[in-house]
């Protein structure tokens, strides 16, 4: 004979199905949390933060325009990365983890949060790297160096 399973071991496996799910929700919701949750070093100034903030949230935005800090052009400014994608680099390393560059550079976070006024007053993105261009431009300075003045159109560390 054949044992009959009762309602009650029924609503035992409903949840331990119920508590594994949960479990496993739990365990992914931490897992893309940290990678998203700011950083210590990102949350010490609020200018720092929004900078962060808007980096993780519009790295479109600040690809492509030049950081002039040095960090394009000076490997010993940035742990021996040269960053090569635009202000993005001094926030969020290529493979999306955090950059703790842009936390100590006020000139960073300055850049990335004009890029970020410039957004709300709906200028183009070509825009937005002329008006920084043109600001360093009048300095003298190509990518936080004394060097000569990057073509427009290109990137700092890219050839004429």
């Amino acid at each position: 004979m054949r044992k009959r399973k009762t309602k009650s071991s029924k609503k035992y496996y409903v949840l331990a199905i119920g508590i594994i799910l949960l479990v496993a929700a739990l365990i992914i919701s931490i897992l893309c949390y940290s990678r998203y949750a700011l950083p210590s070093y990102a949350t010490k100034d609020p200018k720092v933060k929004e900078a962060y903030l808007f980096a993780r949230q519009n790295p479109e935005a600040l690809t492509g325009v030049n950081c002039y800090c040095g960090c394009m052009q000076n490997i010993l400014a940035n742990d021996e990365r040269l960053h090569s994608r635009g202000i993005i680099d001094c926030f969020l390393e290529p493979n999306g983890n955090w950059e703790v560059h842009g936390s100590t550079c006020a000139r960073c976070v300055e850049e990335a949060l004009t890029v970020k006024t410039l957004i709300s007053q709906g200028k183009t993105k070509e825009e937005i790297k002329a008006a920084i261009d043109a600001k360093y431009k009048d300095a003298g300075l190509s990518c936080g160096t004394s060097e000569s003045i990057v073509p427009a159109g290109q990137t700092c560390g890219a050839s004429s």
